[in-house]
């Protein structure tokens, strides 16, 4: 077994971001360490050698995944074979659980460890297998504070290191040179949409947002929209839905943090940026819709009555969600305007995403996870 080696996989881009942070702290540790691996191009700056770069396979729903099906199953099985041949000291798993549950059990049998940072979320979509990841895993690092409490009933190792967005996300401080940048001065209220990362989710959720500016521009005619140009999505996918309308907007590349910053208010789609919207203590709705048959088999596993993280890490709803068929563009304008209107509402979803900040635990993650990974490889070594 290469004591030195590890073999790593993240599958998607913040995935891949949260790798290379904790991949740039083990370094820190121990240079002599080597990386290899299924990453994207975070990872490759760090040092990894990237086998294939898994994120640019990024899909949305069960039917994206069907139509990559061998592609995905061409990388497991030569991921595998690598490390049967090179033999890691530990093979480190971040988030992705499709694919690495499936690639942990193959791993498992070779007799290599496992780690995995980030938990799969089996709480909210198949809480069954909770009993099942103690024979695939040898330690998990959660970044929630709740999911130490899901797997005590386990003989699983868990550590709560807390979530790598505390460290990552800052609200600028330079709000006034935003606001001069983005032309939004004077403009009010600013209303920030955040319609996701990948080109099938854009065109999916796009348009409803689209339309729920329309609704809301009747109610406040100086309204503008600072709307977040995801990477490698052409402005021509944004601008053609908007050129029917006449909104005042702003389509931008520049950070979600500073539209967050300047933000008023928040569209935001599911996932990820929900959290960096919490983390920015912006008042926020939630909104997705996916295809029919992704949200029919959603709608039987998920267990949990929320899909935001904020609500789900408070335990009750504090920011609406508007998912699927409850995506209409009329109600998200009214509840916007419900918000921005009442001080009394929009005070009270900012306490609680206070609250929600705190949970996430101090800065650090990174450092605390590598530290973990360094202390089992140190500890088996022995």
């Amino acid at each position: 077994m290469n004591a030195k080696t590890i073999f790593i996989i993240a599958g998607e881009s913040s995935g891949d971001s949260r790798a290379a942070e904790v991949l740039h702290e083990l370094r820190q540790l121990d240079p002599s360490l080597s990386f290899e691996g299924l990453g994207g191009p975070h990872m490759k700056a760090a040092g990894v050698r990237i086998l294939e770069d898994l994120t640019a396979l990024a899909v949305v729903g069960i039917t994206d995944v069907l139509k990559k099906y061998f592609i995905f199953r061409r990388l497991f099985y030569q991921a595998l074979e690598h490390v049967k041949k090179i033999r890691p000291a530990a093979v480190v798993l971040v988030d992705y659980p499709g694919f690495n549950l499936r690639f942990a059990r193959k791993v498992k049998r070779l007799g290599i460890p496992v780690l995995y940072y980030v938990s799969p979320q089996v709480w909210a979509w198949a809480n069954w297998r909770i009993k099942k990841l103690p024979a695939l895993i040898d330690k998990l690092f959660v970044i929630l504070p709740f999911e130490v409490d899901i797997y005590k009933h386990t003989s699983l190792a868990v550590e709560f290191v807390g979530h790598p967005l505390v460290d990552t996300f800052a609200p600028s401080p330079d709000s006034a040179d935003i606001r001069t940048a983005l032309k939004v001065i004077g403009k009010k209220p600013v209303i920030t949409i955040l319609a996701g990362s990948r080109e099938a989710e854009v065109k999916k959720i796009f348009p409803v947002l689209v339309q729920a500016a329309c609704h809301l521009t009747r109610d406040f005619p100086t309204a503008h929209f600072l709307i977040s140009q995801a990477p490698h999505i052409p402005s021509s996918l944004y601008t053609h839905m908007l050129a029917p309308h006449q909104l005042s907007y702003t389509l931008t590349s520049r950070t979600i943090h500073d539209l967050i910053t300047v933000a008023d208010f928040c569209w935001v789609t599911s996932g990820t940026a929900t959290l960096e919207t919490a983390l920015g203590m912006r008042p926020f709705i939630i909104t997705y819709k996916t295809s029919w048959l992704t949200y029919i088999l959603a709608k039987h596993l998920i267990t949990i009555p929320y899909i935001g993280l904020a609500n789900i890490i408070a335990g009750k709803k504090i920011v609406p969600e508007f998912l699927q068929n409850d995506a209409h563009p009329e109600t998200i304008a009214h509840e916007t305007k419900y918000i921005l209107t009442n001080p009394q509402a929009y005070d009270t979803i900012v306490k609680e995403l206070t609250r929600i900040k705190k949970l996430l635990g101090p800065p650090g993650a990174a450092r605390r996870t590598a530290e973990g990974i360094y202390s089992f490889l140190t500890n088996r070594s022995r």
